[in-house]
């Protein structure tokens, strides 16, 4: 028993000697790694010495070198000053030599024109004699100016002679009266091209002033010769209607002709005038314009008639005509003011310009390249108009031209608004009153014909009377031809004459022709035509608003301000059409009144004398032998169906909604009245399902969302029992949402109301109920 248990005590103590060996092995091992690394620590400690000694040298070495290019860089330095300075001073020197160069020229152009003084004499007499003008103008100009420079150095009487020089004068005059006779004679024979031969020859002979006026007064001449007895002519033909001319052509005619001559003469003028001439060349110009334009502005005012001076001789046709012929000019005419304005403006530009580079050019502003902080793009104000233009005859008389054109488009729409009605009447008339009809559908087929923008007005064809197509066709044109204009008050007028006529005139018109009362059966079709234009009338009027707004943005003519005063009056247009909206409410709203007593007496009466406390058999029988529901609803499609066809979609839909609204409020208020089996909660589901698809036939909006409510309360009259109730509103206590996400639009408290209304359910059961 011993011997095995001494086998196994003598292998562990074998085992711990054997780990006891290697501990000491590894033992021996670190203390020979440990005194191995002191070596090389000892070796590294006794090497700082000269650590340190190369350190110094390399330290020596970096200052040694920083001070040698140091001072290589004080000697380069030296250096590039001497250089800078001898630069200086050759640049002084150069500057010194140009200046010298520059007196030795004029010392040399001087003995020149000294030596060439006493040849000018004989040069300016022989130049007169063969007519070589250009060659004696050069000799005199030559002369007076070494004249003017040998005053200036103080010599004229030790190097000039004082005969000389006043023979020199005596030709000099010869030579300005010659001058003066050939432009006078070239411009007597119409001869252009030697008008400007002559006309350059002028200013070098200090006879600019008097250059500038002849050749002036010739252009004048040449556009009056051109336009003044045509002018005339065509002037007389607009006004005895000889002819298809009108004044905007005549005026046109003028105007290019202006522009024409501007083009063609404006860098001859500036050339030879300067920018002065080029000014007075403008004001010059734009007087022979006014008077070119006045016989045409002077006759419209002569043909233009007002409806107060000849109330029974104007027709509308011509007082649209006389409209867009005063836009037509007033447009063309503020084009034409506004290019010699910006000419005139560009004259003053390049004046100032060369004064400031006669003074010298300025300093340029030190903030001048610092960035400007981006802005938002802001209209530019109106141009405004020299003193020149303004007081031009011309244009003086256009703004009595314009001061016309308020009145005449009051006394158009007023006519021509009297004449449509007259025409929508269907009265009749005489023969005379017949061909004034026939002159106002000519009228409107002329504005129709005109309108270059689609209509996207819409059509009311068999909808509305034809008026509510005449009328705002009339007041688009109307607003399109006032903007031609640029006049904001002028348009501002015509806008509150356009409300004016909406308000009073046109709204009377169709009140006058609506005949609505509880006493009809229903409204005359002609009454509800007139009922579409009211809502066609608030929709056009809107779009008017919106189509005049783009176009006075769109006009680059007006500014911020300007644009502000237009619109806050367009505004005021805009807002009749809230005042038309609310007379069709109120229209529409007897109209319901009408339908309501007729659908009640037609079919919700007999819905509410029905007993639902039905048992089976009776349902079925029902499904055969509908109780009310068909029936109401073949005397509801007769009492809607003439609506259906004289209203128009909006106005029908409109109608439409508001019985449905109708009907279901009063479904549910029979229905709370009454008592229900679950039969006949079926009953009645069946039945307002029937009235439900009858109404989603009737429109193309959705009705289903009105018949929500009443569709929930047939749910519940339908349970089979009332533990049922929380599978439709949400499980056990819950929160109304249940399995089908209804929205419920019935409150707890009036779920347990409805459910009451069964006689098969206990109260005590309904009582019991937990919904939130």
């Amino acid at each position: 028993m011993t011997g095995p248990a001494s086998e196994s005590q003598a292998k562990a103590k074998a085992q711990r000697r054997h780990r006891y060996e290697e501990l000491l092995a590894k033992i021996s091992q670190c203390e020979a790694e440990k005194l191995r690394k002191w070596k090389e620590i000892h070796a590294l400690v006794s090497n700082k010495a000269e650590m340190q000694a190369q350190e110094e040298f390399l330290g020596d070495l970096r200052r040694h070198q920083l001070s040698s290019a140091k001072d290589r860089t004080v000697q380069l330095a030296g250096t590039i000053s001497e250089a800078a300075k001898l630069a200086n001073k050759s640049s002084k020197r150069v500057k010194e030599l140009d200046q010298v160069k520059a007196r030795v020229n004029e010392a040399l152009e001087l003995v020149e024109g000294i030596t060439s003084q006493h040849s000018s004499l004989e040069g300016v007499t022989e130049a007169l004699a063969s007519k070589d003008y250009e060659t004696a103008v050069k000799h005199v100009t030559r002369y007076f100016e070494t004249e003017k420079q040998l005053k200036n150095v103080g010599e004229m009487e030790d190097l000039t002679s004082s005969a000389t020089s006043t023979q020199v004068q005596l030709e000099a005059d010869k030579l300005r009266e010659a001058i003066r006779t050939e432009f006078k004679d070239a411009s007597s024979k119409k001869d252009s091209d030697r008008v400007i031969r002559f006309s350059k020859l002028f200013a070098p002979l200090d006879m600019a002033t008097e250059g500038l006026e002849l050749y002036l007064q010739f252009l004048k001449e040449e556009i009056a010769t051109e336009l003044t007895g045509w002018v005339k002519e065509n002037v007389k033909k607009v006004e005895t209607k000889d002819g298809d001319g009108t004044y905007l052509a005549i005026l046109s005619r003028v105007l290019d002709t202006i522009a024409a001559t501007l083009e063609d003469q404006d860098s001859h003028v500036a050339t030879h005038f300067g920018t002065a001439g080029t000014k007075e060349f403008l004001h010059q110009l734009n007087n022979e314009a006014s008077s070119q334009m006045m016989p045409i502005l002077k006759s419209i005012v002569k043909t233009t008639k007002p409806l107060n001076d000849n109330p029974q001789g104007v027709e509308p046709v011509e007082m649209d005509e006389m409209m867009d012929e005063i836009a037509h000019v007033s447009r063309t005419c503020n084009i034409y003011y506004h290019f010699i304005a910006s000419r005139h403006a560009k004259a003053e530009e390049a004046e100032v310009a060369a004064k400031d580079e006669g003074h010298g050019a300025h300093e340029p502003d030190s903030h001048s390249h610092q960035p400007t902080p981006a802005k938002k793009p802001q209209r530019k104000p109106r141009q405004v108009l020299p003193k020149f233009l303004i007081q031009a005859e011309a244009y003086e008389y256009l703004q009595t031209v314009l001061s016309l054109y308020i009145p005449l488009q009051r006394d158009y729409l007023n006519l021509a608004f009297s004449r449509a009605a007259s025409l929508d009447s269907g009265k009749k008339k005489e023969n005379k009153d017949a061909d004034k009809s026939g002159a106002l559908k000519k009228t409107l087929s002329a504005i129709k014909m005109n309108t270059q923008e689609e209509d996207d007005m819409g059509s009311a064809q068999g909808q509305g009377t034809s008026l509510i197509e005449d009328v705002f066709y009339m007041l688009r044109i109307s607003c399109h031809r006032v903007v031609q204009c640029n006049n904001s008050s002028i348009i501002s007028a015509v806008l509150n004459i356009i409300a004016d006529l909406l308000r009073d005139s046109f709204l009377t018109e169709i009140q006058k022709n609506i005949k609505v009362s509880k006493e009809q059966a229903r409204p005359s079709h002609r009454s509800m035509q007139w009922i579409n234009n009211l809502q066609q009338s608030s929709a056009y009027i809107t779009k008017l608003y919106e189509e005049m707004s783009n176009l006075v943005q769109r006009n680059r003519a007006f500014d911020e301000q300007e644009i502000t005063k237009i619109m806050a009056v367009a505004f005021e247009m805009k807002a009749t059409a809230d005042t038309f909206s609310h007379h069709l409410q109120s229209y529409l709203h007897k109209i319901l009144a009408i339908v309501e007593a007729q659908m009640r007496a037609r079919g919700l009466a007999e819905f509410e004398q029905l007993d639902y406390r039905i048992n089976e058999g009776q349902f079925i029988n029902n499904e055969i032998n509908d109780p009310w529901v068909l029936t109401a609803l073949q005397a509801w499609d007769q009492i809607l169906d003439p609506y259906r066809s004289g209203l128009n979609e909006m106005n029908f839909e409109e109608l439409i909604k508001e019985v449905v609204s109708y009907v279901t409020h009063q479904m549910e208020t029979i229905t709370f009245q009454k008592a229900f089996t679950q039969y006949g909660g079926l009953q009645v589901d069946k039945d307002l399902r029937a009235l439900r698809n009858y109404f989603t036939e009737k429109t193309e909006k959705p009705v289903r969302d009105k018949f929500t409510r009443m569709s929930q309360i047939t749910n519940l009259l339908s349970v089979d029992k009332v533990s049922e109730v929380y599978d439709l509103w949400g499980g056990s206590g819950g929160s109304g949402g249940g399995s089908n996400h209804l929205m419920w639009r019935v409150s707890s408290a009036e779920v347990k109301q409805v459910l009451a209304l069964r006689v098969d359910f206990e109260k005590t059961a309904i009582n019991a109920l937990k919904l939130k």
